[in-house]
């Protein structure tokens, strides 16, 4: 057996033992950023033609970790090897599989409902997780970041466990598989929310129309008017959808309510199920 003491780096370096050997660690992150430097243009037109993404969504999304691109720029640099022929043979040796498995991939699952409390007027936002300590489940740490933060201060820091899904907050959870986690793995996950008002003529419109009578008459019952529903918190303002004169509505009611929902347009793509919860007081 011959033990190898070339340090290894991202730059082909030569073994001190042998004379016809150089080793080789592609460092993905590295190669990944002059890849993007390179072809910085190609990426955004891409995501903008591809998306209902403005500019700035496009910037954004352009400076957060691309799934997959540190396996396909390690395919890329061995091509070049390849390519180049300066090699009679090359060996591609590859880490156990629980250093696989780690890194910006499907290691993590987000889950969940985002409860939309986050400047629910803003389009959508960003939840980030990275690792801070590295090691296995129950040994490496996480720092997660809620949309808006800087990146420098995280909203919070927890122990990788796997099983039961850990909540970030506003109804975002993540889970973790059993792997070994590296520090600076970091994953992201966009969420979105239908503002219920925006750019002050557009969002939920609620149409009261046709009042029922349980018991009693209708005599001096009034449905409301078309409404865009008002506010600024998860909670809408109260909207009125039917009223009684003095002396009247002393029975039981009910009003048919037209619900219609203008999304903003830089939506994510999606299928998505909207609920209304109507509050009667």
């Amino acid at each position: 057996m011959i033990v190898l003491t070339a340090l290894l780096v991202n730059s082909i370096t030569p073994v001190r033992e042998l004379d016809n050997l150089w080793a080789l660690e592609i460092d993905a992150n590295a190669v990944g950023e002059d890849f993007k430097k390179e072809h910085e243009e190609e990426i955004k037109k891409i995501a903008k033609r591809g998306t209902y993404f403005d500019r700035q969504d496009v910037a954004d999304f352009y400076e957060l970790a691309i799934p997959g691109l540190d396996e396909i720029m390690a395919i890329i640099e061995i091509s070049k090897l390849l390519k180049e022929g300066q090699y009679d043979l090359i060996v591609l040796d590859t880490a156990p599989t629980g250093h696989t498995l780690s890194g910006d991939n499907d290691t993590t699952t987000f889950s969940g409902t985002y409860d939309g409390a986050l400047e629910v007027q803003d389009t959508y936002k960003v939840f980030r997780v990275k690792i801070t300590t590295g090691g296995a489940v129950d040994t490496a740490q996480y720092s997660w970041y809620k949309p808006g933060n800087d990146g420098i201060t995280p909203d919070g820091t927890a122990v990788v466990t796997s099983g039961t899904p850990s909540e970030l907050s506003n109804g975002v959870y993540i889970a973790f598989a059993a792997a070994t986690y590296v520090v600076d793995d970091e994953w992201s996950v966009l969420v979105d929310v239908f503002p219920y008002n925006y750019e002050t003529t557009k969002g939920l419109t609620i149409t009261p129309s046709v009042i029922h009578a349980a018991s009693g008459v209708t005599t001096g019952i009034t449905a409301g008017t078309s409404v865009l529903v008002s506010g600024t918190a998860a909670t809408s303002d109260a909207e009125t959808i039917m009223t009684a004169d003095p002396n009247y509505g002393l029975g039981d009611y009910y009003i048919d309510v037209d619900l219609s929902q203008i999304i903003h347009s830089n939506s994510l793509v999606g299928e998505y199920t909207s609920v209304a919860t109507i509050t009667v007081s």
